[in-house]
């Protein structure tokens, strides 16, 4: 039931209302968690999208304890690399394979947006990619290079641009759904011939296998900030309860505030410091 899983969710924080899509009526946001239910499709059933960084692997087994009996629709796998060589060599195994396999590839270098931003994206190879107007392949690989990926979205600036990711990803066939319940991720990697291949070469490549962490670490003075804000919610309340201010009052004053010359503007402190784990 829809509420058992929003129940589940919470563990990983308060959820947002989002616009939901693909017939689902509602769509709750817990960050690395999606769940979608009502409407059309959730006749069917409800469907979660769990996804993000460190802490997928345990939400993953979490949601497997909540839910044994659950059909994955799509399964994604990825292993990272460090090494200026990384790149061009997991590509070489991939154009083998392609070959050997008989399978279509596809070279993106430095993809743009719409409006021309992130020129230095980096490269990216797909290996059996998704055709225009046609289902997902049952098994795809993607490999593009992290680290310039992070850096052109921002997310990290100073993500090492010899970072590599090599993704596995699995579209099941409908029959097939509940086998992967429970299946390891070695298990995924393994599950095609062609897949096999791939990675039974990737331990021949100098390029150093990599366990990289985008953890978000909190700054002391974000902590200091929140807590600043707990303490004067009484006064907050006081100024909405008697009329001092309403809210786009009070934002615009936060905002002078945080502008004055006197504040030095953001502080490098505050900026997004993320950890990596070799």
């Amino acid at each position: 039931e829809p509420v058992q899983a929003l129940r589940w969710g919470q563990f990983l924080g308060e959820s947002v209302p989002v616009k939901p899509r693909n017939s689902y009526e509602f769509c709750h946001d817990f960050s690395q968690a999606m769940v979608f239910h009502g409407g059309e499709s959730g006749k069917f059933g409800i469907h979660v999208k769990i996804s993000g960084g460190d802490a997928c692997p345990a939400i993953v087994e979490s949601f497997r304890a909540e839910f044994p009996s659950h059909r994955p629709s799509r399964v994604d796998v990825f292993v990272d690399f460090r090494g200026e060589k990384a790149y061009n060599e997991i590509r070489s195994i991939l154009k083998s394979a392609s070959r050997k396999f008989e399978i279509p590839s596809q070279e993106i270098a430095n993809p743009l947006t719409p409006d021309g931003s992130w020129p230095e994206r980096g490269r990216t190879l797909y290996v059996n990619p998704r055709q225009k107007g046609k289902e997902a392949p049952v098994y795809m690989c993607r490999l593009y290079e992290k680290g310039h990926q992070m850096r052109a979205l921002k997310h990290i600036p100073d993500a090492p641009l010899d970072w590599v990711r090599l993704e596995f990803e699995m579209h099941p066939p409908k029959h097939t759904r509940h086998q992967l319940a429970d299946m390891s991720p070695d298990d995924v990697a393994h599950s095609s011939r062609w897949w096999r291949y791939v990675v039974k070469r990737l331990g021949t490549i100098s390029a150093q296998r990599v366990m990289m962490s985008t953890r978000r670490i909190k700054p002391e003075v974000v902590s200091s900030l929140e807590n600043m804000c707990a303490q004067y919610s009484g006064v907050i309340a006081e100024a909405k309860r008697d009329q001092w201010m309403n809210k786009d009052e009070y934002m615009q004053a936060m905002e002078d505030l945080w502008n004055r010359e006197c504040f030095g503007g953001l502080p490098a402190s505050i900026r997004r410091n993320y950890i990596f784990q070799a």
